[in-house]
């Protein structure tokens, strides 16, 4: 199996997967979607060729744990296109929500320095100590004044992938589907009638209805928890040890 970003394959007729020719003959085979969520940007192929029994698989390190702030990276793949794979080294930067730019939604991400270029698509980005799988890399920000911003799909989304696959279940990330307002200023706070030092939440402000799924929520409700996780009033939640 071969795990990768979905906008590799997205649209794809067939998909051709070739192994770095600094190490193998050049051939290429055939490989087949098991699975693709365009929600977090990852697929995972089959290849059905015993030629590829010989490549030991890497692992995927803990789902319940996020690498650290300053940890050093490794980024594999082929930027740029070339047949031989290329490695930068970085450290992770930070670790927050981001905008996934494939599908357009909101979703946890590794944020790295190591060079992430058309090419790095898809290919791991390994923890230098253990030399395990801490994200898969999937996009970067460019713009005037940014440099060094390459984003990751980390653990949590892809051991939820995998699962999903597996288990014939949707992959697709679920959604309230609603907008909300973080709660910074106390006067909204007590206009809201929470009390200080004892409620925390976000503002409803908007809810997408779609028929014959009715939304719950309504507008001037306050998001205080879910799933046993209080919000605070910036929208963030305690997970994986850490505030996200």
């Amino acid at each position: 199996r071969v795990l990768t970003a979905a906008h590799v394959v997205s649209d794809a007729m067939f998909v051709q997967v070739q192994r770095s020719v600094s190490h193998f003959p050049s051939d290429k085979f055939r490989a087949r979607v098991e699975g693709v969520c365009h929600d977090t940007d990852l697929a995972v192929l089959r290849v059905e060729t015993p030629d590829f029994d010989d490549i030991p698989e890497m692992k995927i390190a803990d789902e319940a744990s996020l690498p650290s702030l300053f940890d050093t990276v490794h980024v594999v793949g082929y930027p740029i296109g070339g047949d031989s794979r290329c490695v930068t080294e970085g450290v992770v930067s930070r670790i927050e929500v981001v905008e996934y730019s494939h599908s357009l939604r909101h979703c946890l991400a590794l944020t790295v320095d190591a060079a992430i270029n058309s090419g790095n698509s898809g290919g791991p980005i390994l923890d230098k100590a253990t030399q395990e799988i801490v994200g898969i890399a999937f996009q970067k920000l460019s713009g005037r004044g940014v440099e060094n911003m390459g984003h990751g799909v980390p653990t949590p989304l892809i051991h939820r992938f995998l699962r999903a696959v597996d288990d014939g279940r949707p992959v697709q990330l679920p959604s309230l589907r609603c907008e909300y307002q973080v709660l910074e200023n106390p006067s909204i706070r007590r206009r809201l009638g929470m009390v200080e030092g004892k409620h925390t939440g976000t503002l409803v402000t908007r809810v997408h209805e779609v028929e014959g799924e009715p939304v719950l929520l309504k507008p001037g409700d306050v998001l205080m928890a879910m799933d046993g996780h209080d919000i605070d009033c910036h929208g963030h939640v305690e997970l994986y040890g850490r505030r996200l």
